[in-house]
């Protein structure tokens, strides 16, 4: 057995996402693995067939981000070749072999696309803004913050006569290709504004597109969110298109007009393409699903208030029903909230024949859960010996017969891509051949009891050999959110991309991820504890940890050490400036200071809601409570900082400001800006810096070996 280095996990092969053909036969497997010389991750598309195992690449050195099946043998996947100037386009493979047929030429690229009647529906931001370039000639340019509207459409692209139009333009002459018209309508055309357009859903029975939109692109506009229902004939509206813009091509054409004005384009009528209703329902409701009839309607929203730390439930209602609803008060007496027997935040539904499948957190695990949208009890769907990994926006995927598949592993099993069937679940990928002679230490569930009583979880790797008569070093490896979960992973994300749990287990160093209060997995209740209390009760939940494996002899209490991003990073600084219980600590992308935060960056409700406090109000004592640098002057606890200069989400001031306080008052400090990156880090040769950087920190701190921050990219 091996210890991997820090790149050999990096050079791993991860699958992010399988679906399965309409009639389940076959799965396409959405995986990732690194261009180490072009310094990117290429996301490309297995084919499998279920019965037999054979498998096909049917894509090598893309960059696919989604993919649907059109029919048993076709598939549709947005992509790009990987190059920095490359933008995201749908492709479409019959039969699965081949290039692909690129069926989308967005100027911005495509930012989503569902399948909708004979083609799909994309998303794509609009190139041309007639009030923009106007007022860019008179006053040049600047942004109206928070008050830009969106500009993303809706497209919808009929792709038979996609595939007549470009035979019918390899047979014609250049004039006669001019006249020629593209098969493709703006849905959004039919909104009264432009909106920031977030998602499509498709009904599947064929009649409509529901737009879930806000009125900006800025998260700020966020309450503001509107469900609109795009009703229309497909087929019929493409023709109808076709026929006007041929005849005013022509026309146009005949009278040597060379491009239509903004002014006419703007006086003409779209009614044609069908109808547009906004539905009245309750602040931050957004439509996630349409029954396999078309029928009913699954919304999201949260009954209680529009808090940020308040979770969405899902509520089903008659279609009719809320098209006819006029004020939000009267839509909640149509709605059934089907999420109220499971006392957990669920996500990602799939509505089939069989249910609403759902996926939530539950202890350290991910379950996917069936939901009766009539309102039976639900029920967990069984994935075996296997549970759910959480690698891509599609965690999980339900044909409409009911058939599941999943990207899934467990504690000692790397994640594979598994179909469930009425013998079992078995795997349809053999990516754990690749970690196979990898010793990479015991990873269980542990409990502890908090000093205020409560019940804390967190996830533990011990060394390899582990000897409970030794004391470890401890590391925290805290995670994000702060609404999300750590869960019993081999080799989670953040072991492979962050901080290097594996490495530091190797030698000798107990590697626990908290769940600290807030985390999924343990109920609402749990969920809301660290409101009013951030940074407070959390250092609580971790210096109890200490605690308890001080009491089970596992640990050196002079060598403790927490890393962190986002959350994560502040609750280390945190912990490294309020506490006297750490030796070093590591701050990825964390809040230093709540004001400074909330007045610069893109979701400043986050801090009002959770802190539950004005802003600009007399009183700021929760955020001077609640702030690491407010604790400033008794520091000692040595910290490595590391932040994306284009961070908006944790914007860059915050890494500064503790960077600076530290080095005035003489703390050992050390600070890495990436220059291009905002909040995650999201290439492998900066993965690696993050993860040496972080190695060789804990290593000295706690280990006494020599500080490398800038020694051979190899040390491990």
């Amino acid at each position: 057995m091996t210890t991997p280095g820090l790149r050999d996990l990096l050079l791993l092969e991860i699958a992010l996402e399988v679906q399965l053909s309409p009639r389940g036969g076959r799965a396409a497997i959405r995986v990732e693995h690194p261009h180490w010389e072009d310094n990117r991750y290429c996301r490309d598309v297995i084919i499998v067939d279920v019965a037999t195992g054979r498998q096909h690449r049917l894509t090598r050195f893309a960059a696919c981000e989604q993919m649907h099946w059109l029919a048993d043998d076709v598939l549709a996947v947005r992509t790009s070749d990987g190059s920095p100037e490359g933008t995201q386009q749908v492709h479409v493979y019959d039969g699965l072999v081949g290039d692909g047929w690129q069926v989308t030429q967005a100027e911005h690229g495509v930012d989503s696309f569902e399948p909708y009647a004979e083609g799909i529906v994309f998303l794509s931001r609009k190139s041309d803004d007639p009030e923009v370039e106007a007022r860019e000639e008179r006053f040049g340019t600047y942004v109206h913050v928070e008050s830009e509207p969106g500009r993303t459409a809706a497209y919808y692209v009929d792709l038979p006569r996609l595939a007549e139009h470009e035979r019918a333009r390899a047979r014609a002459s250049k004039d006669e290709r001019e006249v020629l018209i593209r098969p493709e309508i703006e849905l959004s055309a039919l909104l009264e504004q432009p909106l920031a357009i977030q998602g499509v859903v498709a009904s599947p029975a064929g009649d409509a597109v529901y737009v879930n939109a806000r009125p900006t692109d800025e998260l700020t506009t966020w309450r503001e969110s509107s469900v609109h229902r795009l009703e229309l004939d497909a087929g019929a509206a493409v023709e109808e298109f076709i026929r006007r813009e041929s005849a005013r091509k022509s026309k146009d054409h005949d009278a040597g007009i060379a491009e239509e004005s903004d002014q006419r384009r703007e006086r003409r009528d779209v009614s044609y393409l069908g109808t547009a209703a906004q539905l009245a329902l309750p602040p931050r409701a957004a439509l996630e699903a349409v029954s396999p009839e078309g029928d009913r309607l699954l919304i999201s929203f949260p009954g209680r208030d529009t808090l940020v730390s308040t979770n969405t439930e899902l509520w089903v209602g008659e279609r009719d029903a809320l098209l006819t609803a006029t004020t939000a008060e009267q839509a909640r007496t149509h709605l059934r909230d089907v999420t109220a027997g499971v006392d957990q935040a669920c996500s990602s539904p799939i509505w089939h024949e069989h249910g609403i499948d759902v996926l939530h957190a539950e202890s350290t695990r991910w379950a996917i859960r069936r939901l009766d949208p009539d309102g039976g009890q639900p029920q967990r769907v069984d994935t075996g010996e296997v549970w759910c990994h959480v690698s891509s926006a599609v965690p999980f995927h339900t044909t409409r017969s009911g058939q599941v598949s999943f990207v899934g592993g467990s504690a000692s099993a790397y994640q594979e891509a598994w179909v469930t069937t009425e013998e079992g679940t078995r795997p349809l990928t053999q990516l754990g051949e690749q970690v196979a002679d990898w010793d990479l230490g015991e990873v269980r569930t542990i409990s502890w009891t908090s000093k205020d009583g409560t019940e804390i979880e967190g996830v533990l790797r011990l060394p390899p050999g582990f000897d409970p008569s030794v004391k470890h070093p401890l590391v925290f490896v805290v995670h994000g959110g702060p609404t999300w979960v750590d869960t019993e992973d081999l080799l989670p994300m953040t072991a492979r991309h962050y901080y290097p749990g594996v490495q530091l287990a190797a030698q000798g160093v107990i590697v626990l991820h908290p769940n600290y209060r807030g985390s999924l997995g343990r109920g609402l209740d749990f969920q809301e504890l660290n409101v009013g209390n951030l940074g407070v009760g959390d250092l609580w939940d971790l210096e109890s940890a200490i605690d308890h494996l001080d009491e089970l002899g596992w640990i050196d209490t002079e060598r403790v050490g927490s890393m962190g991003w986002s959350q994560g990073g502040y609750i280390s600084a945190f912990a490294g400036i309020r506490s006297d219980r750490f030796a070093a600590v590591s701050v990825g992308a964390g809040v230093s200071d709540w004001y400074t935060y909330a007045i610069s960056n893109d979701i400043p409700d986050f801090t009002r809601d959770f802190l539950g406090i004005d802003l600009f109000g007399a009183d700021r004592s929760a955020l001077v409570e609640s702030s690491p640098i407010s604790g400033l002057d008794g520091a000692d606890t040595p910290m490595l900082i590391q932040h994306g200069a284009k961070d908006q989400r944790v914007p860059l001031s915050n890494a500064m400001e503790l960077y600076r306080g530290l080095q005035e008052r003489g703390v050992p400090v050390e600070l890495f800006v990436y220059p291009d990156f905002a909040h995650p880090v999201t290439r492998p040769r900066e993965h690696h810096a993050v993860l040496h950087q972080n190695l060789t920190w804990f290593s000295h701190w706690l280990l006494g070996e020599e500080l490398e921050l800038q020694g051979p990219a190899d040390r491990e």
